[in-house]
């Protein structure tokens, strides 16, 4: 009987034992997420513990602080550049970094920081939200970078200099499966010398509510699976509008509205090294199980929508008007494209010019 006693309460102490270090595990676990955050102001020191009465001076810094669950709130100003890299958040501890309340906050990459091309760069990392900055290069806003003629040998080598590398902001994966559920919102870029906002694989990311204009190549170049690109606005680039290629997929594009593309009569195609006089479509397309609906493509200098090598591409219910080149067009290999209860119109090299194989339903075409 003493036996049976005492192997109970042996079990009864490893019991609460494992009990108590359960409790004690989940305490540690609750203290490391417990929500921080971290200001910043041009008034601050990078020495500060980041409060609200002691900010920091670079946004960099308290990126490099915060923790899954943070924010980062920054004051009114004007700030350098700065890369969020291998910041692995979750769903239930996101992090999010955006300006004070209303305030006003630009990112000028003519300052330096970050990896010195990028107003902001987001790589291997996942549920980070950048929400309510503008981005620009206070260099190309004050000069005449953006009205350079490529063609033109003299612009062409003004155009190259290192000092006229800027972007707006990139999304990027380097290590599979690092990058995902990165959301861009409510950003206003413009005036940088090459692309405006960059996705380069990765998946589930989000682009909400931003204004992209004024740039010296594509407004958007994008690849990557499962994107939702909705209500951005997008006009003045000097190449495509929205570059949507090669391996576009499983992605929502809708309620944008895309103008003005190929203001320039020639552009610096920096992946190649050459001069182009051609990209200037509002809207290239390619990759599969894609749909874009409630777009307006309007006044661009090329095609309206081109699209090239897809699968399973739905566009409908949108307005494809007034472009110089094509209102729609396909080109090279594609499989079971859609148009839809769309408005073509007043496109100057015709509206539509598609496969006998593209399904029509609905549409409104010609002047």
């Amino acid at each position: 009987m003493k036996k049976v006693i005492g192997v109970f309460i042996l079990v009864l102490l490893v019991f609460l034992g494992t009990h108590n270090n359960s409790k004690d595990s989940e305490k540690i676990v609750e203290k490391n997420h417990i929500p921080q955050t971290y200001y910043v102001a041009t008034s601050g020191s990078d020495e500060n513990l980041g409060t609200l009465e002691e900010p920091f001076k670079n946004i960099q810094k308290a990126i490099d602080t915060v923790k899954p669950g943070g924010t980062v709130l920054v004051r009114q100003g004007v700030y350098q550049a700065f890369e969020i890299t291998n910041m692995q958040a979750s769903v239930d501890f996101p992090v999010v970094i955006k300006p004070y309340q209303t305030e006003h906050v630009t990112i000028d990459v003519a300052l330096g920081g970050g990896n010195g091309v990028h107003g902001i760069a987001v790589i291997d990392s996942s549920f980070v939200t950048i929400d309510g900055f503008e981005i620009k290069d206070s260099l190309v806003e004050q000069g005449n970078l953006l009205s350079l003629n490529a063609c033109n040998e003299a612009d062409l080598a003004v155009i190259k200099l290192p000092t006229n590398q800027s972007r707006g902001v990139k999304v990027e994966e380097t290590k599979k499966g690092e990058q995902h559920n990165v959301t861009f919102q409510n950003l206003h870029i413009h005036h940088v010398a090459r692309i405006g906002v960059g996705a380069y694989k990765g998946r589930d990311n989000k682009f909400l509510h931003n204004r992209v204009h004024d740039v010296g190549a594509y407004g958007w170049y994008m690849y990557g699976d499962n994107f939702l690109i909705e209500g951005n606005e997008t006009y003045n680039t000097n190449g495509y509008g929205m570059h949507l290629w090669p391996t576009f997929n499983n992605s929502v594009v809708k309620n944008n509205n895309i103008s003005h593309a190929g203001k320039a009569p020639c552009y610096y195609h920096e992946a190649s090294d050459s001069v182009k006089d051609n990209f200037k479509d509002g809207v290239i397309i390619s990759g599969e199980k894609t749909i874009f609906e409630h777009n307006t493509v309007s006044y661009n200098q090329g095609a309206g929508i081109r699209i090239v090598d897809v699968r399973d591409i739905t566009v409908r219910n949108s307005e494809i008007l007034n472009n110089e080149g094509v209102g729609i067009i396909e080109e090279a290999g594609r499989e079971h494209v859609v148009i839809d209860n769309s408005k073509i119109v007043g496109n100057k090299a015709g509206d539509v010019m598609l496969s006998d194989e593209a399904v029509q339903v609905g549409n409104i075409v010609g002047n």
